[in-house]
C-alpha cells in the first residue's frame, strides 16, 4: 500500500467515526428543538409539566448544537469517544424500555410509547457507531 492509499482508508475511517457522532448529537439535538416547540401540546399528552419538558428541550437543544460544534473541532476523532457513544446509547435503551414498561417515571400512556421509541433509536444510532467502530 502506498502513503496516499493509506491515508486515504484512514481518512474513510475517521470521517465514518464522525458521522455516526454528528449523527448522534444532531438527532438528540433536534428531538430536542421539537420537544421544546411543542411543550404545551406534549405536556399535556404525556402529562409533564411544560415548564419540565421546554427546560429539557432547550438544554438538549442547545448542547446538541453546542457538541456538534465542538466536534468539527477535533482533527481525529478517538475510538474511545465514538465506543463512549455506542455504550451509552446501548446502555440507556434498555433502561428507556424498562422504565416505560414498569411505570418508573410519571408519564402517560403515551408518553411510555415515546419513550420506547426513544430507546429504539438510541439502539439504531449506537448499533452505527458500533459499525464505524469495526470498520475503523
Amino acid at each position: 500500500m502506498t502513503n496516499q492509499s493509506i491515508a486515504a482508508s484512514y481518512r474513510d475511517a475517521t470521517a465514518g467515526r464522525r458521522r455516526s457522532i454528528a449523527a448522534d448529537l444532531a438527532f438528540w439535538g433536534s428531538v430536542g428543538a421539537i420537544v421544546a416547540a411543542l411543550s404545551e401540546p406534549l405536556g399535556k399528552w404525556w402529562g409533564l409539566p411544560q415548564s419540565m419538558l421546554l427546560a429539557g428541550g432547550v438544554a438538549f437543544a442547545v448542547l446538541g448544537a453546542g457538541l456538534v460544534l465542538a466536534l468539527s473541532r477535533i482533527r481525529v476523532i478517538p475510538r474511545a469517544l465514538v465506543g463512549g457513544f455506542a455504550a451509552s446509547n446501548l446502555l440507556l435503551a434498555p433502561l428507556a424500555w424498562v422504565a416505560a414498561a414498569l411505570h418508573w417515571l410519571p408519564l402517560s400512556a403515551a408518553g411510555n410509547v415515546a419513550l420506547i421509541i426513544a430507546g429504539f433509536a438510541a439502539v439504531v444510532l449506537g448499533i452505527w457507531q458500533v459499525n464505524a467502530l469495526r470498520r475503523s
